[in-house]
């Protein structure tokens, strides 16, 4: 720890790198007014000083004379004298923040106290220091001055003796713009990273400081580099900052620190951009520069900085190289390849029956882990139409193997998800990069399962992706595995013939694959597998590998490695126990007022599959059960319910595979602080999808959300699109089915209100027949069953019913029912005294009445 602490002290220099002298004496490609006198040389490209809102977790600028600057005035000897103030708004961790503040400043109090430097001394030292090889600014530039954090503010106070030489405000005002850019990034940074920590966390700070740092003063030398009007690589600067960062982050262990990078590096991306451009917003002479940078800050360069990291972190990992002349081998695959945080893998049985073999290999790949559990956030609001859809993002590989496993070389190239269809195009690249001897593939189930390709189209790319390998290695071998069977998807019923269909095409045509140069040869990974449409006692979930599972799939590639590659001599049988998971009870579960009602949350399990939450109302005998991938479950109620609940850990499809249930929570009342659904909702099916349009709701609403949901689509999964306004139009549904609707409402606290329903909708369809049939049967004396026939073109029915003792009219509830039965209870006055009716629906059209009937039967 002592080793952490000296480093993320020495780096601490980096965050506030580069401030006030990066830039020195430039020329830009803009024309710039003449010097101001020294007199107004403080108010050339100054700002109000009045306070303005800082959104969260953000930062805001002042800069100005010390004589506008407020109760900043007396921190200045002279009203001429320069005053910027960086004000933070750190919404997470506020206290954290603020010893962040401080530890920053600390580094300029020492240089100025116990090294005797100026201001512009220790920022011309730390800008040396950390500059990435993009600091080129003078070295005599000895301005004093001051620094010191206030609140949530950092003021730096620099004296107009010392800067108001004629000529000098030009090089002062872009040394100064580059210095706040470069100040303003690293401790806003430093904010996003502390929340990806558990609070109290010791490694946080000093961990944020690093990377804060490193980013921060990377951002400052390409301004530096922009204000001199140089070009500028953005891939290469990535690649550069990426080794800073690496080299900072040695102390924290390789998996630890890609896990907390890989939470924060598009964030860390965005909000630098986001800086630039308010920097670029505020002084005019340098927009188009600031801009060009601010318009290179993409997810894109956030990926290849966090990718360059990796493989930097990974090349000084002491488990990734095997020996020199070592057989070199590349897992290509997709979830069943990767494995779940906690899992073995049967990668991990593989390179132990390697290692028993005598077999002297190096796993090779960009990859070195497991996926990691889901993060426990809040509900998030749906995606308004029209916005591009997010990128892939970072593949989520830095999660953990099983407590008891060794260290072993990991690496590998599968990610949950992923398809032939995909890594066709990307194993060429791969196979060039890391150069494996040997490809063990598992792929095709996603593009069979999820509707990518039809088998046929499946041997395509595996076909492809065979070619592709070979054209970055003409001698690589390759093993195939087949694809195993599932259990029944509900969405896709068609898949085990799928499947078998694929894995005949494929075991017909890797002979014609084969060569001698490069052999392909079949891993029957589907009958060495215990897994099928009924039951999948190798699989935890009905497809993904158990302990047992994998060494069985393990097995299966052994096997062809064996006879047809002729590596290793033996495959070992199955051992006859394996290890069992973990699955303790959770710890700590807390309900507590949340957005949408109440908010649950407990201590993560490691290695937890997923929990099953269950709840009730409080007097309720049944308990309701739900599925949470995290340790988080938010309930959307009422205000005024009381809940209960109870939490397990939840590892597979099997009894033995779910923990005991926690105790009861105390109840707690739901308080919603998300406004309810919209009133006045009214649906209209078109010919490939519907109209909707709603009314206002209470309270303030950032989006809604029309919710959409197939109801005769086996497995269907809810669609919903954001929407800002009161009318949407939902297109490309399948015609001839029927969808329920809903709209919900967002406002900014995190949370969508209960939502409210608006009538069903047959997509393609027009205005229904009217009923027949109807039939009342009264099953006690105040309860009525009703039946009737379907109607042509209903995506729903209302009942209608009146009272016949006082002669009322017919009224119908706001339920609207899709099947052709419903019950009616509490007739006050007695089943056999109230007569019943019934229309069809489709959105908005509604067609006649069917008969009406009074009940038969019980009085």
């Amino acid at each position: 720890m002592h080793r952490n602490r000296r480093h993320g002290t020495r780096l601490t220099a980096f965050f506030l790198a580069l401030v006030l002298v990066v830039a020195g004496s430039t020329n830009i490609g803009v024309t710039q007014a003449a010097a101001a006198p020294a007199d107004a040389a403080c108010s050339v490209h100054g700002s109000s000083f009045d306070v303005k809102p800082v959104e969260a977790d953000s930062m805001g600028l002042r800069v100005g004379c010390a004589r506008d600057s407020g109760q900043f005035r007396q921190l200045a000897n002279n009203d001429d004298d320069v005053v910027a103030i960086l004000d933070f708004n750190p919404v997470q961790r506020p206290e954290q923040f603020h010893e962040l503040l401080l530890q920053k400043v600390a580094v300029f109090h020492r240089d100025q106290t116990q090294g005797g430097l100026s201001l512009g001394e220790s920022f011309a030292r730390q800008a040396r220091e950390s500059g990435m090889g993009y600091y080129s600014g003078p070295t005599d530039t000895t301005f004093g001055g001051s620094i010191q954090a206030l609140g949530n503010s950092i003021v730096i106070v620099v004296p107009v003796a010392d800067i108001g030489t004629t000529g000098f405000w030009d090089s002062f005002w872009k040394a100064l713009v580059a210095s706040l850019v470069t100040a303003a990034v690293s401790i806003t940074i430093g904010g996003i990273c502390l929340a990806a920590f558990n609070v109290g966390a010791p490694a946080a700070a000093p961990f944020c400081l690093s990377v804060g740092g490193a980013i921060g003063g990377g951002v400052g030398g390409i301004v530096h580099v922009a204000l001199k009007n140089e070009p500028f690589d953005a891939k290469a600067w990535a690649e550069i900052l990426a080794a800073t960062v690496a080299g900072g982050l040695l102390g924290y262990g390789a998996g630890y620190a890609l896990e907390k990078l890989a939470q924060t590096t598009r964030p860390f991306i965005a909000q630098a951009q986001k800086i630039l451009r308010e920097f670029a917003d505020k002084y005019i002479p340098w927009r188009a520069p600031l801009t060009f940078l601010a318009n290179a800050f993409t997810p894109e360069l956030a990926d290849i900085f966090f990718n360059a990291v990796t493989r930097l972190l990974r090349a000084v990992s002491p488990s990734t190289e095997g020996q020199v002349g070592a057989l070199r081998v590349m897992v290509v695959g997709d979830s069943m390849s990767q494995g779940a945080e906690g899992d073995w893998t049967w990668r991990y049985r593989l390179w132990d029956w390697f290692r028993t073999q005598n077999v002297v290999v190096n796993f090779v790949g960009p990859y070195y882990g497991t996926t990691p559990p889901t993060e426990a956030t809040g509900p998030t609001p749906p995606r308004l139409q029209g916005a591009p859809a997010p990128g892939e993002g970072i593949p989520r590989v830095w999660g953990q193997y099983a407590a008891g496993a060794p260290a072993f070389d990991s690496d590998h190239f599968a990610v949950w998800g992923r398809q032939a269809a995909q890594v066709k195009n990307e194993i060429r690249t791969q196979v060039a990069e890391h150069k494996p001897d040997l490809l063990l593939v598992g792929l095709g189930f996603n593009d069979l399962g999820w509707f990518v390709d039809n088998p046929d189209g499946t041997i395509a790319s595996m076909r492809t992706l065979v070619n592709e390998a070979r054209a970055a290695n003409p001698n690589i071998k390759v093993a195939l595995a087949n694809v195993p069977q599932r259990t029944r998807l509900g969405v896709n019923p068609d898949l085990p013939a799928k499947t078998d269909r694929y894995n005949t095409l494929l075991a017909t045509s890797i002979p014609s694959w084969s060569t001698s140069q490069s052999p392909v040869a079949l891993v029957d990974w589907r009958a060495n597998y215990a897994c099928g449409p009924d039951s999948c006692p190798d699989g935890y979930d009905g497809l993904h590998p158990n302990a047992r599972g994998e060494y069985k799939i393990a097995q299966a590639f052994e096997r062809t490695l064996v006879n047809n590659f002729r590596i290793g001599t033996s495959v070992p049988a199955i051992p006859n126990t394996v290890p069992a998971r973990p699955t303790p009870v959770p710890r700590n579960v807390v309900v507590e007022p949340g957005p949408q009602g109440l908010k649950v949350t407990w201590d993560a399990v490691f290695g937890a599959h997923g929990y099953t939450v269950r709840s009730r109302l409080v007097g309720s005998a049944d308990w309701s059960e739900s599925r949470a991938a995290s340790n988080r479950h938010d309930t959307l109620s009422v205000h005024g319910l009381k809940w209960e609940y109870q939490v397990r850990t939840d590892n597979g499809d099997t009894d033995d595979q779910k923990s005991a249930w926690t105790s009861p929570t105390a109840p707690v009342v739901a308080s919603p602080t998300a406004p309810p659904g919209p009133a006045q909702i009214v649906t209209r099916a078109t010919s490939t999808g519907f109209d909707i349009t709603w009314g206002e709701t209470v309270g303030t609403v950032e989006r809604y959300g029309v919710i959409y949901w197939d109801q005769d689509e086996p497995g269907a999964f809810l669609g919903a699109v954001g929407i800002r306004g009161h009318a949407a139009h939902i297109d490309g549904l399948t015609v001839g089915h029927r969808y329920l609707v809903w709209v919900s409402s967002w406002d900014t606290s995190g949370g969508g209100g209960v939502p409210n329903s608006g009538r069903p909708v047959l997509v393609g369809g027009g205005t229904p027949a009217a009923p027949s049939g109807l039939k009342a049967n009264a099953i006690d004396a105040s309860s009525v069953y009703l039946t009737w026939n379907k109607s042509t073109g209903a995506a729903g029915y209302r009942v209608w019913v009146r009272n016949l003792i006082d002669g009322s009219e017919m009224t119908a509830g706001d339920n609207t029912i899709m099947e052709t039965t419903w019950g009616v209870g509490f007739l006050v006055y007695g089943a056999l005294n109230y007569e019943f009716c019934v229309t069809a629906v489709n959105g908005a059209l509604e067609s006649g009445m069917s008969n009406c009937v009074k009940p038969v039967g019980s009085s």
